[in-house]
C-alpha cells in the first residue's frame, strides 16, 4: 500500500524536520521497531529529506512501513510505502522479505522524483 500525506503548515525544511520527528514519536509510541531513519541534508537545489523505517510486530501480523517526508510543491510530503503479513510466522517471513527486499525498496523510494500534487485533490476555485 501507497499513502501520501500532505502537511498544509509546512513550509520550510525546519518545519518538515518537526513532522519527521513527530511521526517518528508516534510511531514508537504505537510499539513501532525502529529499523532505519536517515536524512538527506540539505543543499542549495533543495531541502532536507528524511526516511523512517519501522515495523509494527502484532499479534498474528507484522507490518513494515517506509516514510520518506520532503517538501513538494512547497508543502511538506510524506510517501509512505507499508507492507503486511500475516500469519503465525509472519516475524519470520518479513525477516526475509525485508533481506529480499528493504533495500531496494528504500532505494527506490528515496530515489522517487515525481509524487502527484496536493492541488491534484483539492477543489477547483470557483
Amino acid at each position: 500500500m501507497v499513502t501520501i500525506n500532505t502537511y498544509p503548515g509546512v513550509s520550510d525544511g525546519e518545519g518538515l524536520a518537526d513532522v519527521a520527528n513527530r511521526v517518528l514519536g508516534n510511531y514508537t509510541r504505537n510499539k513501532a521497531m525502529v529499523l532505519r531513519t536517515d536524512s538527506i541534508p540539505r543543499t542549495p537545489a533543495r531541502p532536507a529529506e528524511h526516511l523512517i523505517v519501522v515495523v509494527f510486530p502484532a499479534r498474528d501480523t507484522i507490518e513494515a512501513v517506509f516514510a520518506r517526508l520532503r517538501m513538494a510543491d512547497g508543502r511538506g510530503t510524506a510517501v509512505i510505502y507499508s507492507h503486511r503479513l500475516y500469519g503465525g510466522k509472519a516475524g519470520e517471513a518479513m525477516a526475509a522479505w525485508l533481506k529480499a527486499h528493504g533495500t531496494t525498496l528504500e532505494r527506490r523510494l528515496m530515489a522517487l522524483q515525481e509524487v502527484p500534487s496536493h492541488r491534484i485533490l483539492e477543489p477547483a476555485s470557483r
